[in-house]
């Protein structure tokens, strides 16, 4: 498990077995979100502070990229493959695709106000973004690299799950106390 550490300027990484920390490694000015590829080879940090994408080998804890980003990047999502990331550039109010082998920004989509948590549904091809001060839900389709539906969720939505085999759609409303629920389907 990888634990950012904001205001430490590090990640640190605790072995689930014995589930007793093995380090941390520096990883920018603030470490917010975190992501990494399926195969776990590849851990994506979004830089708050430093504003940019920081791609680290996990096995060796080095940086193997690093890319600009707009105001304040937040949450992050990898694809499967570990050859590119979402992040939420929350103070520019865009979702940026950044490629890992190019370092590069493939693509910036408009979204809500404040974006920050970011879930992909790798089989629907859609990241679910969760935008805190506009209190919605953002869909992208992945394929055509733009914004397919919004949901309204209760106030600041924050973090997101999917359930029951993918069927569920589950958001959290930090300043409701509550749970947003959606048919991941038809949303």
């Amino acid at each position: 498990v990888y634990v950012a550490n904001a205001a430490a300027h590090t990640v640190t990484v605790i072995d689930m077995l014995t589930q007793q920390p093995r380090g941390s490694f520096a990883a920018g000015q603030g470490a917010v979100g975190l992501d990494a590829s399926a195969d776990g080879r590849r851990l994506f940090v979004a830089d708050w502070f430093g504003q940019r994408l920081r791609v680290y080998d996990t096995a060796g804890r080095a940086q193997i990229a690093q890319v600009p980003l707009g105001r304040a990047p937040a949450g992050v999502a990898a694809l499967p493959d570990g050859s590119a990331a979402w992040v939420a550039e929350r103070d520019t109010v865009l979702v940026a695709l950044v490629d890992v082998a190019t370092q590069a920004v493939l693509a910036r989509i408009g979204v809500g106000t404040h974006p920050f948590a970011l879930l992909l549904d790798a089989p629907r091809q859609r990241l679910y973004v969760l935008n805190v001060e506009s209190d919605d839900l953002s869909v992208i389709d992945t394929a055509s690299r733009r914004v397919i539906a919004t949901r309204p969720t209760d106030r600041a939505p924050y973090g997101a799950a999917l359930a029951d085999g993918g069927r569920l759609l589950y958001v959290t409303n930090q300043h409701a106390d509550s749970v947003s629920v959606f048919d991941a389907q038809t949303l």
